[in-house]
């Protein structure tokens, strides 16, 4: 969706794992809306068991201009109650 490329949604991006047997992991990318003259790339993997840590993203500029690199904050809460199953990152 556009808003995402933008990162201008205003609700929560909701989604599950096809497969309960495989590692919940995620991976982020800048969106293709911030720096349209450059090429967003896809972080490492990070884990939904909870906790935080960090991550680099990185975008290649175009011709000789040097590439940029966000440093981005990731905690993983996992819910309580009724929401036990949900992940909140």
């Amino acid at each position: 969706f556009e808003e995402h490329e933008l990162a201008r949604s205003l609700s929560p991006l909701l989604f599950c794992y096809a497969d309960r047997e495989q590692p919940n992991l995620c991976t982020m990318r800048i969106g293709r809306g911030i720096h349209p003259e450059g090429m967003p790339g896809w972080c490492q993997g990070f884990s939904l068991d909870g906790g935080s840590g960090v991550r680099a993203l990185k975008v290649i500029q175009q011709g000789n201009r040097p590439g940029l690199i966000y440093n981005i904050g990731i905690d993983v809460k996992k819910g309580r109650g009724r929401y036990i199953d949900t992940c909140m990152v």
